[in-house]
């Protein structure tokens, strides 16, 4: 297991070069070292951006706006699928809602924080 360093001022002086970034650019980064991430973890040469774009494609058909968050939260689900969570692939939305209730009274800043915090300790696996 790699060893990752997820404290307040880590993930603060790591962000210190992204922070001149407009959020296009920081998107774009996200996307380039995801790809690479992939592309290493499978043992392949890094694809270029047009063979992503063409691959996504058909997610393009409708606006991303109104259906990321909803799209994170399905990968966020594969992941947990993945790493073979027991029930993550059979629970109702039902069961989701009454899981993540305890997370209900915390801001989007809040669990934004987390998600970050999270990522980055998810980076100590391959």
């Amino acid at each position: 297991m790699a060893t990752v360093t997820c404290t307040l001022n880590n993930l603060i002086q790591s962000a210190k070069c992204f922070s001149c970034f407009s959020e296009k650019e920081n998107q774009a980064a996200i996307v380039y070292f995801l790809e690479q991430r992939r592309a290493q973890l499978a043992g392949q040469t890094p694809q270029t951006p047009n063979q992503l774009r063409t691959q996504s494609a058909c997610m393009t058909c409708i606006p991303i706006d109104p259906v990321a968050d909803a799209n994170d939260a399905a990968v966020a689900q594969a992941g947990a699928i993945a790493a073979g969570v027991s029930g993550s692939s059979t629970q109702t939305i039902a069961q989701i809602r009454a899981a993540i209730n305890a997370f209900a009274n915390m801001s989007l800043d809040d669990l934004r924080t987390i998600e970050i915090l999270l990522r980055c300790q998810l980076n100590a696996f391959p």
